[in-house]
């Protein structure tokens, strides 16, 4: 059936324990990768559109959303969820289990310049929707001006994957990335130049040769 519940989310934390009930992103999203949100998201000011860099996660990760409609569930973001993290120095592991039955883990850590994560959740489109396992492994290299990173995912019969890096140029940051997701071809391209005062300019475009409408630019 339809529901509806607050955007809002509350938690107790202790000794390096936190536990979080409601409108939140689940552990492959808040643990389970090495960078950006879900992966990658990195072309554009608001964080891509096709986000082709996540190897596809983003549209099976669990996720928040500032109003919270559910009228399908099992499919996409908008479920309330409980979440547990752990941090122990640079690692981070994270337990989240949503309304409709769905289950994720992710566990990252950090060593000098480099981020590995790992996650994992048994139903990508959640109980209702009878979804795939998916796993997924990943990391990042910051070399301080430059870094580089790697993503794969096996989400049901794909394996998708992405290659990412980021340089420092011309004042500004140049980020692009290559993949593939459901055997189409993706890749994307963005660069940011500050304007002091916490104004920046930022230019980007995504490509998935999935089919006709499938670029867009910001």
């Amino acid at each position: 059936g339809a529901g509806v519940f607050s955007g809002s989310r509350v938690w107790v934390e202790a000794n390096g324990l936190r536990l979080t009930f409601g409108n939140q992103d689940g552990a492959i999203r808040g643990a389970g990768t090495a960078m950006g949100y879900a992966g990658g998201c990195g072309v554009g000011y608001d964080g891509g559109y096709l986000c082709g860099d996540t190897a596809g996660l983003l549209g099976v990760s669990q996720g928040q959303a500032s109003t919270v409609t559910i009228t399908n569930p099992g499919f996409g973001d908008n479920e309330p969820m409980a979440r547990l993290d752990y941090t122990f120095g640079s690692t981070r592991v994270a337990l989240s289990h949503s309304r409709i039955g769905a289950t994720e883990l992710g566990i990252r850590s950090t060593f000098d310049a480099i981020t590995v994560a790992l996650g994992y959740s048994n139903d990508s489109n959640g109980a209702a929707a009878g979804g795939f396992d998916v796993w997924t492994v990943s990391a990042h290299y910051d070399g301080g001006s430059w870094g580089v990173g790697a993503i794969v995912a096996d989400i049901g019969p794909n394996t998708n994957w992405s290659i990412s890096g980021n340089v420092d140029l011309g004042g500004g940051n140049l980020y692009g990335y290559v993949g593939e997701v459901t055997s189409n071809s993706t890749y994307g391209l963005s660069y940011s130049y500050g304007l002091g005062g916490g104004a920046s300019v930022v230019v980007g475009a995504e490509h998935n040769s999935g089919g006709a409408g499938n670029t867009v630019g910001s």
